[in-house]
């Protein structure tokens, strides 16, 4: 058979193999060219000749099925892996080249490229990894620092007791940081906000409000109780706080406006003219009749009458004046002398008791001063004092005659229970003559003050009973009560 076709088939794969672009095809398209030369069966007859021209296309396809090798995108894979997974924190040029980069190799790749086009993807990649090594962090985001700042510049230092923590806390802000360290720079917003937070305002300016309570109050106050309405003082001092601070100086200065009005508005209660009145009315109640000198005592309280009309509205601080007509008042009463007056009766603080014409309730052994200076009680009248008995001591029956000054004359008989003869005692000879009445001899001769001496025992008559207890009476058991003898 005629093998020049497949030695010429044959000449052609060798020499591909063997050229410089063997190197960029594949293993499996070279071994197929291989298997293809290697497949020819030499010393076939003329008969089959159509089996070695299909050597020789066998071979030739072999040829021409020669493929190159893929491009090797590993470079780019490891490349894309080391691009960030946020690039939103970096400059927006930055991020454009690396996005440019991509781009250009995804472009590239899409086109018919292979191994021989490796270096043009190795460039591009290297431009990829240069521009991932290059990009930039954005700038942090200052907006709160600045908010800080801002907040803190808006305050005056002098409304503070030590400002020097804020300035401190704002000259310790770093601008050049990245936001990669927003961290960083929120931590430095955070201790200007807490260095303006922990600010100590210094305390407000009391000066003002010192010196009106060291002045105006304090004079206030120690008149207090010459005022009115000294409450409403009371009121704006206990209004005040004394701990505000600077920014409030209004409030305080509200305290000096309240408390200074409050002081000015003060007013002194009226003076007191219950004494003046009183006194006025004591001696309109007289009876001009009962003084030999009404007169002139009138005319000086006309007087202050006519000054009271005048001065009806003084207030407490001009009360002197009140006081000294009050005075002048009180004088004129105490000039008054009395028109003499006759009286006559029992002295209250003894056990004497006038009724009628008796006087009784006194003791036995009377004398007639100690009458007149003990039981009886009685002035400008003429007192005469007569014992019929003729005995040192008046007793029953003896009699008080009081003449008047109008030539009135009234008279009294004493009457001393169980004393029946008139000597002031009682003794066994008083029993006798009561006896003597009882038994009707002495009857005509028994006056109706013996009667009253006898009647001892609250009955309206004089009988067994009177006896019995004048006989007790005698004999010391029993002693008679001068006021009630039946209470004895």
């Amino acid at each position: 058979a005629d093998y020049s076709k497949v030695n010429t088939a044959k000449a052609n794969a060798e020499a591909a193999l063997a050229s410089s672009e063997a190197q960029y095809y594949t293993q499996a398209s070279k071994d197929a060219v291989t298997a293809a030369i290697n497949a020819v069966v030499y010393n076939l007859k003329s008969s089959e000749q159509a089996r070695v021209d299909g050597f020789a296309t066998a071979i030739n396809n072999a040829v021409a099925a020669l493929a190159y090798k893929p491009i090797d995108t590993t470079g780019y894979t490891a490349a894309k892996a080391t691009i960030p997974s946020d690039l939103s924190v970096y400059t927006d040029a930055s991020v454009k080249a690396v996005n440019d980069a991509v781009s250009a190799i995804d472009t590239f790749l899409a086109g018919n490229v292979n191994i021989k086009n490796q270096a043009e993807l190795d460039a591009l990649v290297a431009t990829l990894t240069d521009a991932i090594s290059k990009l930039a962090y954005k700038a942090a985001d200052y907006t709160a620092v600045n908010a800080a700042v801002e907040r803190a510049n808006a305050l005056n230092a002098d409304n503070y007791v030590d400002f020097s923590a804020v300035t401190a806390a704002i000259g310790a802000v770093d601008y050049t940081k990245t936001i990669d360290k927003q961290a960083e720079v929120d931590a430095m917003a955070q201790a200007i906000e807490d260095a303006i937070d922990a600010l100590e305002p210094k305390k407000a300016d009391y000066t003002a409000l010192n010196a009106l309570v060291a002045g105006d109050y304090a004079a206030a106050l120690a008149e207090k109780d010459l005022y009115s309405n000294f409450a409403d003082v009371e009121s704006a001092y206990n209004a005040i706080d004394w701990n505000l601070n600077v920014f409030q100086q209004a409030t305080v200065n509200g305290y000096v406006a309240s408390l200074a009005a409050a002081i000015e508005a003060l007013e002194y209660k009226s003076a007191d003219y219950t004494a003046l009145n009183a006194k006025i009315n004591e001696f309109k109640a007289l009876n001009a009749a009962d003084y030999t000198n009404y007169g002139a005592a009138y005319l000086k309280v006309n007087e202050v009458s006519t000054w009271l009309n005048s001065n009806g509205s003084l207030n407490i601080k001009e009360q002197s004046l009140v006081d000294e007509q009050t005075a002048k008042v009180q004088a004129a009463i105490d000039s008054l002398i009395p028109v003499a007056t006759a009286y006559f009766g029992a002295n209250a603080d003894s056990t004497c008791v006038i009724d009628g014409s008796y006087i009784y309730g006194l003791k036995t052994r009377l004398t007639a001063s100690t009458l007149k200076n003990t039981y009886l009680d009685y002035e400008n009248v003429e007192l005469t004092i007569e014992n019929p008995n003729g005995g040192r001591y008046l007793g029953t029956g003896s009699t008080v005659t009081v003449e008047y000054p109008d030539g009135k004359t009234e008279v009294y008989t004493i009457v001393i229970f169980g004393d029946l003869d008139g000597d002031g005692n009682i003794t066994a000879d008083d029993s006798i003559v009561l006896k003597s009445y009882i038994n009707g001899t002495l009857q005509s001769d028994f006056t109706a003050a013996q009667k009253k001496a006898s009647n001892l025992d609250g009955s309206r008559r004089i009988d067994g009973d009177d006896f019995l207890t004048l006989s007790r009476a005698v004999a010391g058991s029993l002693d008679l009560n001068q006021v009630d003898p039946s209470e004895s």
